[in-house]
């Protein structure tokens, strides 16, 4: 029952119900939770509580809070989930199969509709955690924990009402450049009223997201869900941000341009002075935002000599240059496509993979590769633990390839021709020394003749 107890305390901080199988729900609650976890008369619980240490028990109860927290993993309220009367499950398990989908094949849910269901199920199911945590405090005589006042934090409703207000301020933006004013008085009154309070508007937004993003990394980590969502959420809106930015940039025209980018500067500078005066804080994010702007002031001393158009690049000649739109369209399809990797694998049970930074360099690395004409990047610490079965990740390489040479992100049709092979390896260390041939050979069709690719397509959620 101890490697029980743990594993169930590390298997529901992450349960995400937009992959969760109803045969998966009946195993994690009939299964992987006994009824001795929560019978503070059971024998072997207290005989396991008595004779483990305490670092074990800490454990435990860290990762039931952060389930109950998070809700294992999912950003959901579940403050007005009704659980009807009728609300339940029955099945008839077949033994002799090995696999949960076909053990419990046979199932009856109500309410009938899944997603209704599962949403209702994981209130009840986090009800259960909750008395698991007691019991096991209840015995060892240890503070009880207070979970009434926990709410969930309303990650995507505060990026929706900052793409609602960047919406509109662009729109503002292009309705104020087609009055029939001078170029002058355009540009006067954007940089002394529209760009002052819109500057204030993202450092709020940006900030609230970064202070999001500090109390989950210190409550919780990276392996959970939630945190995994909400670094998605900002990396998307630094993205949008940066581009919008460098855009109105390049519409600049040339003699302006140097005047234009030192009222960007003095905005965003007379900005922070006064939050200073204030004693608060900017966002980590307008700081960054005011390095790229700077950065620009080399690009116009070096495209001033050739005679053409500015485009941003960094100072170090040794990095890449700041993605075009199509860039920027590349990298958000390629995090679309492997963002399963972040999930359960369908067929170990666990994500697969555990720590959001290796998920993060993964993205980097593949959209470096075909940013720059299926060029390998040199990979100095690959990603150490990816809980799946080989043939997962090939074919996930496969795939990625083929659709961005249907969408129009490059026109190699033999991917043999590129060194894909090499990326694949580079990026794991447990794959380093696996045979090229083999990887080019990846099976497609298991026994029964079902095809290995098509699962691999839906859980890149490509038709």
């Amino acid at each position: 029952m101890k490697e029980d107890l743990l594993f169930f305390s590390n298997t529901i901080c992450s349960i995400p119900l937009n992959t969760l199988t109803i045969q998966r729900l009946i195993y994690l609650d009939s299964c992987l939770l006994q009824v001795e976890f929560t019978d503070p008369n059971s024998f072997i619980l207290q005989d396991l509580l008595i004779n483990v240490n305490k670092n074990y028990v800490n454990v435990v109860l860290q990762n039931l809070s952060k389930a109950i927290q998070t809700n294992c993993g999912n950003n959901i309220d579940l403050d007005n989930v009704n659980v009807p009367e009728k609300f339940g499950y029955s099945f008839k398990p077949n033994n002799n199969e090995k696999s949960i989908s076909k053990i419990y094949k046979e199932y009856k849910i109500s309410p009938t509709q899944q997603e209704q269901f599962k949403i209702i199920w994981l209130k009840t199911f986090i009800e259960k955690l909750k008395k698991i945590d007691f019991t096991i405090r209840s015995l060892l005589q240890l503070p009880q924990k207070d979970y009434s006042k926990l709410k969930p934090v309303k990650v995507f409703e505060l990026f929706e009402e900052y793409q609602v207000f960047t919406s509109k301020f662009q729109q503002e933006i292009e309705k104020e450049f087609l009055k029939p004013n001078s170029k002058s008085d355009k540009l006067n009154f954007y940089f002394n009223k529209m760009l002052p309070d819109y500057i204030e508007k993202i450092d709020n937004y940006f900030s609230q997201f970064e202070d999001l993003q500090t109390s989950f990394k210190s409550q919780f980590g990276y392996l959970n869900n939630e945190y995994n969502s909400l670094n998605n959420i900002i990396s998307k809106a630094q993205i949008n941000e940066i581009s919008r930015f460098e855009l109105f940039f390049k519409k600049i025209d040339f003699n302006d341009f140097e005047n234009v980018k030192n009222k960007y500067l003095y905005a965003i500078s007379k900005y922070e002075s006064n939050k200073r005066l204030q004693q608060q804080k900017t966002s980590i994010f307008l700081t960054e935002l005011s390095n790229r702007i700077s950065n620009l002031t080399i690009e116009i001393s070096e495209t001033e000599k050739n005679n053409v158009l500015p485009q941003p690049i960094n100072k170090d000649q040794t990095e890449k240059p700041k993605p075009e739109p199509k860039e920027t369209e590349l990298l958000e399809k390629i995090k679309k496509h492997f963002e399963f990797m972040l999930s359960d694998c369908p067929r170990k049970g666990k994500p697969i993979l555990t720590n959001e930074n290796d998920f993060n360099k993964l993205i980097k690395w593949t959209t470096y590769f075909f940013e720059n004409n299926f060029e390998v990047p040199k990979i100095s610490e690959p990603i150490k633990s990816v809980n799946t079965n080989f043939y997962i990740t090939q074919l996930a390489f496969h795939i990625l390839f083929d659709e961005l040479r249907k969408t129009g992100f490059h026109n190699q049709r033999t991917k043999s021709k590129t060194p894909l092979f090499l990326l694949w390896e580079s990026c794991f260390a447990d794959y380093k020394g696996y045979r090229e041939t083999n990887f080019w050979k990846v099976k497609k069709k298991k026994d029964n003749g079902t095809d290995y690719d098509i699962e691999v397509k839906k859980l890149m959620l490509i038709d």
